[in-house]
């Protein structure tokens, strides 16, 4: 019996990508196929290092909540923010946006829905907002709009431009900052306002993927706010992409408040990057006036729904919701200093290398990044770190800098 199992793995090893589905129909097949699968996962796990930029293997609350409950499929439709639900996930999902909102300290005009990640959740912003501005502007004509990014800001918002059919400006970063210039941003508006433009969709990164900086959004507000009181005819619609850092910022800072500005319209941030819940796991949060611009009915549930993806994973929202009750703010916290400090040790050896690069450290980030100067650093960071680079096209006094970035991330194991 040996003999032929071991035939029938070896053979499945062979062919691995190029199996006949149809010939699966022995249970030792399957068994073994499902055993190589899991080997494969296993061997890309040892590859996962600090340049990668989430885990690759799902938390321990997750994993045991998902095992119990992998038979079923629970599918959210519809916005339970607008209409009570009546199924569990629908319930749970409910009681994830409520205890969030605590988190952030959201008063009840805030509401949200779960989605599948900050790339739908930059799309649903730019779509509710261009709407919001549209409206708002009393204008059907959307080439009044225009979206306003950093060179910094992920790729998504391209996609949400397109999406929308609107245009997109990229501003300069701050050189010594590394976020957006915020004296760049205010002659861009003012540029743009002299060339016509009348809403403005802005939305604000708090961990940037590439640095895990974060944008000065109280500063931009201000910006904003006297712009608004000078020119009367315009509007503006800000949002925050936190995918990284939203949730780590309940934890380390004493009081979060995304949604005190009554200038911040949307806030969305992933479960599964800091969390390490599966795919696809991410929460949305909004001002619920919003939600009269995007909401369509659906007939054959009694129910309206003001999401992206309208049919939405209710494992993941059970898994999220397992995680979360079984996390305190004393663990979390222990857990991200532990991150911090482990941050802080390894840059300390890069800086005892005396080699040439520009340290990027957002103290309170588990995100930090490295700029090579010369071939000399690039070597020792390759060689005795085992790092990789990318070449990053920067924007900085208008100036595009192809600059060479080693990305590192110090993401907490949740146990």
């Amino acid at each position: 019996m040996f003999g032929v199992k071991t035939k029938i793995i070896n053979r499945l090893k062979k062919n691995f990508y190029n199996i006949n589905f149809n010939s699966l129909t022995s249970s030792v097949k399957r068994k073994t196929l499902a055993l190589l699968v899991k080997s494969e996962l296993e061997r890309e796990l040892q590859y996962v290092d600090i340049q990668q930029p989430i885990a690759k293997k799902t938390n321990h609350f997750a994993s045991y909540i998902l095992k119990k409950t992998t038979d079923y499929m629970p599918n959210n439709l519809g916005n339970w923010s607008i209409k009570k639900p009546g199924t569990l996930s629908g319930k749970l999902e409910l009681t994830i946006i409520e205890t969030l909102k605590k988190q952030y300290n959201c008063n009840k005009e805030i509401v949200g829905h779960f989605g599948s990640g900050t790339t739908e959740g930059n799309i649903y912003a730019a779509w509710i907002g261009r709407n919001y501005l549209s409206k708002k502007l009393k204008s059907k004509n959307f080439d009044k709009l225009i979206l306003i990014k950093s060179s910094l800001s992920h790729y998504s918002l391209d996609k949400a431009s397109d999406i929308i059919g609107i245009k997109n400006f990229e501003v300069s970063i701050d050189q010594t900052k590394f976020n957006l210039d915020l004296a760049e941003f205010e002659l861009i508006i003012n540029k743009l306002y002299k060339r016509g433009y009348r809403g403005f969709l802005v939305p604000l990164t708090l961990g940037y993927t590439v640095t895990g900086t974060d944008d000065d959004y109280l500063a931009i507000i201000k910006i904003v706010e006297k712009f608004k009181k000078e020119k009367k005819d315009c509007e503006f619609f800000i949002w925050l992409d936190a995918a990284f850092t939203g949730i780590s910022k309940i934890f380390d800072q004493k009081k979060f408040e995304p949604f005190k500005n009554k200038q911040i319209q949307l806030l969305s941030t992933d479960l599964h990057k800091f969390l390490a819940v599966p795919y696809p796991a991410s929460v949305l949060l909004y001002r619920k006036n919003l939600l009269k611009h995007v909401a369509k009915p659906i007939p054959y549930i009694d129910q309206l729904d003001s999401t992206l993806l309208g049919s939405r994973s209710g494992n993941m929202v059970i898994a999220s919701w397992f995680t979360l009750i079984n996390l305190n703010h004393q663990k979390m916290r222990k857990l991200i200093n532990e991150s911090l400090k482990e941050k802080e040790n390894y840059l300390d050896k890069i800086v005892k290398e005396k080699i040439k690069v520009t340290i990027i450290n957002n103290k309170n980030s588990l995100q930090a990044c490295l700029i090579s100067h010369n071939k000399k650093a690039d070597e020792i960071l390759s060689k005795k770190y085992g790092l990789s680079s990318i070449e990053y096209p920067l924007l900085i006094k208008n100036k595009t800098q192809v600059t060479k970035i080693y990305k590192l991330y110090f993401f907490t194991t949740l146990r």
